[in-house]
């Protein structure tokens, strides 16, 4: 983690595609938004209208604009967007674009996006490129299910235990803190490699993972001995087996509502956890997750649109 310092949530987005499916974002920023004391910007963007269909109704771009505004304040009204900081825009063009320059101009540190049911995507929502925005986003995205109402008791994180998860860990930590929660549960897991049997039998090969799991941790304790609140335990879970399996099934059992999980934003997408299993993680998880941006690579305006296109 070297000298990175996580972002502190000064200023929060969230994205509504004005769907049910986007019930849970908006419900879940608005309630960050008062526990953090984080101004809160809902958006909502409107593809742009050809230049053959503006010919054949005059105004038609317009209309669909201020349709959409009049749904907007609706629309937040009815779940609970309030706040004198708190602001509402309708944007056109293209979603990962029109998304990241409104970022840029709000200065926002965190974009809280819906996530289609296991029903699949339907029309008028943006949960079907959640994984996208995941990837491509220059700050750290959280992925609300629809389904979610306002319960956020327990929080999770999914770490390799190595430097390069440790900022999901500290943000854990940190959220836990701001919301109240005295414990956050951290979750390993890891697989024994081929060719145990030339030296151990399997329950032998799995203790000695295990060990060696429980020596990363430790480690990972004492690196992060000056940045982790006090008041906030941990909890670790490390088990034997793929995370894309066992993580989901680990943050059902233990009710988890924010599961964390750490990202890199890079052109490649490579996802710290586990490449490209963590948006795996995202599409198979019942829970809301939260993918904290790697501070140290954040994104400046230039880099973040150039990516946009990589």
């Amino acid at each position: 983690m070297a000298n990175a310092q996580v972002r502190p949530i000064r200023s929060i987005l969230t994205a509504t595609g004005l769907t049910s499916e986007s019930s849970g974002g908006l419900l879940l920023a608005a309630q960050l938004s008062r526990k953090l004391k984080a101004p809160l910007h809902a958006a909502h963007v409107v593809t742009t209208i050809s230049k053959a269909h503006e010919r054949a109704f005059p105004g038609i771009a317009k209309k669909q604009e201020a349709v959409a505004a009049e749904e907007l304040e609706r629309f937040a009204t009815s779940h609970n967007f309030d706040g004198p900081r708190s602001s509402l825009h309708v944007l056109t063009g293209d979603l990962m674009k029109a998304l990241t320059e409104l970022r840029y101009d709000l200065k926002s540190d965190l974009l809280v996006i819906g996530k289609f049911g296991k029903g699949g995507p339907k029309p008028g929502g943006i949960g079907s490129i959640a994984t996208r925005i995941v990837r491509k986003f220059p700050v750290s995205v959280l992925v609300v299910p629809p389904d979610f109402r306002d319960k956020l008791d327990t929080i999770g994180v999914a770490t390799n235990l190595s430097e390069d998860g440790d900022w999901g860990v500290v943000r854990a930590a940190m959220l836990a803190k701001s919301l109240g929660i005295k414990e956050i549960t951290l979750f390993h897991t890891f697989t024994v490699p081929a060719g145990y049997d030339h030296f151990c039998p399997w329950d032998q090969a799995v203790e000695k993972m295990r060990a060696v799991a429980v020596e990363d941790l430790e480690d990972m304790k004492k690196r992060l001995k000056d940045k982790l609140p006090p008041d906030v335990a941990i909890n670790a879970v490390i088990v034997e087996g793929a995370a894309t399996d066992k993580i989901p099934a680990l943050a059902e059992e233990h009710k988890i509502d924010i599961l964390v999980i750490s990202t890199h934003a890079r052109a490649s997408a490579v996802l710290s956890l586990l490449g490209h299993t963590s948006e795996q993680l995202i599409r198979s998880s019942n829970c809301c997750i939260w993918c904290e941006r790697n501070p140290s690579l954040f994104q400046g305006w230039f880099d973040g649109i150039k990516h946009l296109f990589d």
